[in-house]
Formats: structure tokens, C-alpha cells, sequence
């Protein structure tokens, strides 16, 4: 039933959660995860709901006591039904680096990857989408404008 609970909680929630229990305010956890106040707070709130506790201090402590006891879920978080890695998890048995996963590219989409999830790219991935599209955007004007001069000329 505690596994369940845990697994409710995005990379997200799990990194307030932590910092939150560090006894960071909600203003410096913001500037240390490149979010507003205002999010950090949400992500809070819906931290104590999905783990169905009292207050974020006891949702703070219900993930520590949980990471405590089951070290290798720390690096883990779950979307929906199916449980990605962290990126920095990508360790071998060996300790070597290893590729992630492709089932782990699904939290690099600038969209959520089910219905009601959170997004959880960074501000570094977001930019990059912004470039991407920006970039697919201005290359389709240019050949409509190609194909729409080239048909004139016809």
C-alpha cells in the first residue's frame, strides 16, 4: 500500500519533497529547481493529497522514511502505469554509464505522456522544444512561400 502511494509521485513532487524536508522555504526550492513559488507550492499540495497525509511536513517525511527503507526507489518516479528512470540512474550493474532506456525518452516530450500528467521538462528542455519548433515553423514558410511562387510562375 506504501509502494502505491510512492508511486502516485512524479520526479517533480519527489524532488519539493525533498528539499521541503531539508527545511528549504518554498522561494528557495523554486530557485534551486527553476520553478515559481506558486508551483512549488502546488506540486506540495498535490504531494500531501496523493499520499493521502495531514501536511506537506508529513508528506515530506512519509517519502524520507519510505527512501530510507527502500534505497533504490530514490533515483525512480512513476508516470501513469510505467516507472522511468531518473537520469542520473543510468548506471550499469557494472557502474559504467549506460543509454537510458527508450521507454525513459518519454519525459523529454513537450507534452505530457498520459492524460493528467504533470510535464516535467526542465527549463534547459523547454528552450531546446522552443528552438525545434521555431525552427519546423520557419522552414515550413519558407516552402509554402517556395510552392506558392513556384505555382504563380506556372
Amino acid at each position: 500500500m506504501e509502494t502505491s502511494r510512492i508511486d502516485r509521485l512524479t520526479k517533480r513532487h519527489r524532488e519539493c519533497l525533498r528539499l521541503y524536508h531539508q527545511r528549504y522555504r518554498l522561494k528557495e526550492i523554486g530557485n534551486t529547481l527553476g520553478i515559481s513559488e506558486n508551483t512549488v507550492g502546488t506540486y506540495l499540495t498535490e504531494a500531501t493529497a496523493l499520499l493521502d497525509v495531514g501536511s506537506r511536513r508529513s508528506a515530506a517525511g512519509f517519502l524520507m522514511t519510505f527512501e530510507a527503507a527502500h534505497p533504490n526507489a530514490r533515483g525512480r518516479y512513476s508516470v501513469g502505469d510505467s516507472t522511468l528512470p531518473v537520469a542520473e540512474t543510468f548506471i550499469s550493474e557494472e557502474g559504467e554509464a549506460a543509454l537510458p532506456t527508450a521507454q525513459s525518452w518519454v519525459s523529454l516530450m513537450p507534452f505530457p505522456a498520459e492524460k493528467g500528467a504533470t510535464n516535467e521538462l526542465g527549463t534547459g528542455a523547454r528552450l531546446a522544444w522552443i528552438a525545434i519548433i521555431t525552427l519546423l515553423t520557419t522552414i515550413s514558410v519558407l516552402l509554402f512561400i517556395a510552392t506558392a511562387g513556384a505555382l504563380k510562375q506556372m
